[in-house]
């Protein structure tokens, strides 16, 4: 659903599954959709409307086999299911 320019998830009962709108939002993968924020700065929504991370990361690619790439100002990271990060040497 888009907005002024701005995109949420609509629930099955018709609501909208977060209260903040974004620049964009991805499909569900394993769980979770990639959503960003109007400055760029991504992160991953539950179905439930929570996110997965505090953390809001620069890049971010969907879940695979129960993990993600994502970049942080300090490199590169594989994220668990679970909110993990694990460094990417």
């Amino acid at each position: 659903q888009r907005k002024d320019g701005m995109c949420n998830l609509i629930k099955p009962d018709g609501t909208f599954l977060s209260e903040e709108w974004f620049l964009d939002v991805g499909d569900f993968h394993e769980g979770f959709a990639i959503v960003q924020r109007e400055f760029g700065m991504c992160n991953y929504i539950k179905p439930d409307g929570s996110f997965l991370s505090e953390e809001w990361f620069h890049n971010i690619y969907d879940f695979r086999e129960g993990f993600a790439k994502v970049q942080r100002e300090d490199g590169w990271y594989k994220l668990a299911t679970d909110g993990t990060l694990h460094k990417i040497k």
